[in-house]
């Protein structure tokens, strides 16, 4: 039994690669520029949908057009993000405590994001598209960090 162990040990060894602190830094760096990617993609779809839906499906209601799009760009930002942090669950308890989450942090982001905006114009005097471009950006971070260590850190 001894003997088998040690060669597991040796197989482990040689075909399990170990990352380095460089090696660590680049996933993390690349995962970073991927969660760019994915949020620029998300935004990219609730654009078109906003527009679509204000403009052609529901003859001018915005406010329905913006809960739409913001619910079909979070619902493929959240599937893309399970992905990107390798939080894919098996259990549908872990499933469904994981999506809960996630839609509890979007939740509570959204009127987050209006205060934000509403500080960096009303009070800051930055311009209105200036003002939600700032805030975009650090609610940006806001949504990778709680992703990060709240929603996909649940896993089986």
């Amino acid at each position: 039994m001894a003997l088998i162990r040690k060669y597991k040990k040796v197989f482990r060894e040689l075909f399990s690669r170990k990352k380095t602190l460089k090696q660590k830094f680049q996933d993390k760096d690349f995962q970073f520029v991927f969660y760019v990617l994915i949020s620029n993609f998300s935004s990219l779809i609730f654009l078109v949908l906003y527009v679509l839906f204000t403009y052609v499906f529901t003859n001018g209601n915005y406010i329905l057009a913006n809960t739409v799009a913001y619910t079909v760009s979070f619902t493929i930002l959240y599937l893309l993000d399970r992905n990107l942090f390798k939080a894919k669950t098996r259990s549908k308890k872990k499933f469904l405590l994981q999506a809960s989450t996630f839609i509890t942090l979007r939740v509570i982001g959204f009127p987050l994001d209006t205060a934000l905006l509403y500080v960096l114009v009303e009070k800051v005097g930055l311009g209105k598209l200036f003002g939600k471009l700032v805030g975009s950006i650090i609610m940006f971070f806001f949504n990778y960090l709680t992703n990060k260590l709240f929603v996909f850190s649940i896993k089986d």
